[in-house]
């Protein structure tokens, strides 16, 4: 073996046993090298790497790991142990729940490694950096001279909250919802403590439970009066000088498409045939930069925000109203600003080229998707002619796209009938067809466009810092585990280069198409994906397969989309660029961030309308699929539904012997294993927390 080979395995031999220490035989033999000449260099290595400080000695002849510590974000599971999140490391840092020491979910905490088990590093939190979170919702219990109020989050304690530490004027009564802020909670601290500075009162459940929801993924439920006041400024008629310094395009028939029950409009659309049989196309977007300038109090709330959050039958918006649905939306029948892609592009798909600009538009009409759909499969109506050729591109994007190896991973999406009150009356599964299609590929182009317009530009020879969102090619683990889980349920799957694993997952997805099994092995492709994310260092979408790629047509609903709007407005006017390198770093981390927080937010606001439904349902029988086998139970869908509802062990044949590595147990005389339809009988629904008990019917 090589000395630089035999390095590097030193090293890592001694990183994976960061207790312990070692002299060069103990090494030896844990790498079954035998040859006397390469134990001798074992020797000669480990003293260089002591000398070096790379490692230490800690008594003559015996070595050991330097405490290695690693800085990154907390990933908190249900069961209390965490995940770090970190760049330094491949695979995310596995703490269990008796190192994760106080540190909570999302927190910046700096980690030491402590030991190597199952493919990945051990650690322990040793200092907690920044906290994600210090606004958490309780409910709180009167003590003598204290509140106790006890979190949501059931992996935390209850906070203990003297009377001096209220600050609101409401009497507080046994039971009440409270918002309760962290002050302190140190390493050897048992409990954490706080002060309640609002009291949660709504005549409407449904009001109280999403305002839960938001605070408790971090999200403010009410705006600042600075940026209310901000926002009430701006005057209702664009100013004239402001269509002087624009591309005015309102003599263009322009249209949105969007879900019937948006309130934001921040995209649109329009094509006209040239004469040489080419199109020009219009992607417009809202110019919500104009608005919301660096530094306003508009600005520090977006950014606080970083999206808008869209619950089953609410929004929380990024921006106040009058600007997110009124100002900056895209309307029709009213002059709006933009800032629209404008492209030339043949018949075949083509862009011949295209330019950016900030422009005037005036929306003809507003269609719902299904509108549109409707327009498309009639073969008339208003604008019939330019979406038929705005599909036909899209339909050519799409399918290059998936030649190449794009994946589509998303399903049906769940969708309730609500009645006036709120209440899931419901259930039905939304399907994306042509019209949303459509929409897709417009918006990936311009996303697509901007983003290589940016990576290729330069200031002062330097590349111009600005915003990518990126994702990376899924890790091996996800991956080995992912074939083996397919493989339990009779499918193939070869994990073979990098480049051809897309295909793999194409080959397998079709497969299953139609299959009762699709769903859950949808998922769990899901779930082997990397996460996408904002970085100005641009690796390109493994996902789409697009080299170049960003966020630039939702700035409504989303903060990057600002940044990028701001960068590609001094790009084009060959001005400094508007941010640092640094500064778009720390903006991009705490953006996705948010994306994350926001999407928990809206699956657990999914997940109580669920089991508000199956309340409605108790005692009935379903047909469902096996979805998990854990050490506590099974996961079922209900297949009908496409909602997902748990067997304890405790309702299940003793005894009940779980095998989650291999996705089976056996429970009694009965064997189970992942994929296995079963009929099921809903046992109980608990709308408080979300959690669906079912039981075996047969």
């Amino acid at each position: 073996m090589k000395e630089k080979h035999l390095r590097s395995k030193i090293i890592k031999f001694l990183q994976e046993h960061p207790k312990d220490s070692f002299n060069y035989k103990q090494i030896a033999k844990a790498l079954r090298i035998t040859d006397e000449n390469q134990k001798a260099l074992i020797r000669l290595i480990l003293e260089d790497l002591a000398n070096a400080q790379q490692i230490e000695e800690v008594r003559p002849g015996k070595f050991k790991a330097k405490e290695q510590f690693v800085e990154g974000i907390m990933d908190i599971t249900l069961s209390g142990a965490g995940f770090l999140i970190t760049d330094k490391f491949k695979e995310d840092i596995y703490i269990p729940p008796e190192y994760v020491h106080n540190a909570l979910d999302g927190d910046e905490v700096k980690v030491k490694i402590i030991g190597y088990s199952r493919g990945r590093f051990v650690g322990e939190v040793h200092e907690i950096l920044k906290r994600n979170r210090t606004i958490f919702v309780g409910t709180a219990d009167l003590r003598s001279n204290y509140f106790l109020v006890y979190p949501q989050q059931k992996t935390i304690p209850p906070f203990i909250v003297p009377f001096e530490n209220v600050e609101t004027q409401e009497k507080i009564k046994p039971g009440d919802k409270v918002v309760v802020e962290l002050i302190r909670w140190k390493k050897r601290d048992a409990n954490p403590l706080g002060k309640i500075v609002r009291v949660l009162r709504h005549d409407d459940p449904h009001k109280l439970r999403n305002e839960i929801i938001l605070i408790e993924n971090g999200f403010p439920t009410q705006f600042p009066q600075e940026a209310l006041e901000e926002a009430n400024q701006f005057p209702e008629q664009i100013p004239e000088e402001e269509y002087a310094n624009r591309l005015d395009l309102r003599h263009i028939p322009v249209f949105t498409i969007d879900p019937a029950d948006a309130r934001d409009f921040d995209d649109a659309l329009s094509i006209q045939q040239l004469p040489d049989g080419n199109f020009e196309v219009g992607i417009h977007i809202a110019d919500v930069s104009h608005y919301v300038r660096p530094g306003s109090a508009l600005d520090r709330e977006a950014r606080r925000r970083g999206t808008s959050v869209y619950l089953v039958d609410a929004v929380n918006p990024m921006l106040p109203e009058r600007l997110s649905s009124h100002l900056c939306s895209l309307v029709p029948h009213q002059d709006r600003l933009a800032f629209s892609v404008i492209a030339t592009i043949s018949p075949e798909g083509k862009v011949i080229k295209w330019f950016p600009a900030r422009t005037v538009i005036r929306s003809r009409k507003r269609f719902t998707y299904d509108e549109a759909q409707e327009t498309l499969e009639k073969g008339e109506g208003q604008f019939f002619q330019e979406l038929n050729w705005l599909n036909n591109l899209a339909k050519i994007w799409r399918e290059e796209r998936f030649k190449r190896g794009s994946l589509n991973l998303e399903s049906p999406e769940l969708k309730f009938h609500l009645d006036i009150e709120g209440v899931p009356i419901g259930v039905y599964m939304y399907e994306r067809k042509d019209a949303h299609f459509l929409i897709e590929e417009f918006m990936l182009l311009a996303n697509r466009l901007v983003a290589e317009k940016m990576a290729k530009t330069k200031h002062k020879k330097q590349p111009f810092p600005s915003v990518f969102r990126i994702h990376d090619s899924p890790p091996e683990d996800k991956l080995k585990e992912f074939a083996t889980f397919v493989k339990s349920l009779g499918y193939k799957f070869r994990i073979t280069k990098p480049e051809n694993i897309a295909k793999q997952f194409q080959k397998l997805l079709a497969e299953v198409e139609g299959k009762p099994e699709q769903y859950i092995i949808e998922q769990m492709a899901i779930r082997t994906m990397a996460k996408a994310e904002y970085s100005p260092k641009n690796i390109g979408h493994y996902g789409l397969k697009f080299k170049y790629y960003t966020h630039f047509t939702s700035p409504i609903r989303r903060y990057p989309d600002i940044l990028v709007h701001r960068i590609l407005w001094a790009a084009m006017n060959k001005k400094k660029p508007p941010y640092s390198l640094d500064q778009l770093s720390r903006l991009c981390k705490h953006a996705t961030l948010q994306e994350i927080q926001s999407l928990d937010a809206e699956r657990l606001s999914l997940k109580f309308m669920q089991a508000e439904f199956m309340k409605q349902n108790i005692g009935k029988i379903y047909d469902g699929l096996i979805v998990a086998i854990i050490k506590k139970g099974i996961f079922v869908e209900i297949t009908d539904l496409f909602i997902e509802g748990f067997i304890p062990s405790e309702h299940l044949p003793e005894p009940y012997v779980p095998d989650p590595d291999n996705f089976k147990a056996r429970a009694g005389d009965f064997a189970f294993k992942v994929g296995d339809a079963v009929r099921v009988r809903v046992a109980e629904a608990n709308d408080e927390d979300g959690t669906i008990t079912l039981e075996l019917a047969e």
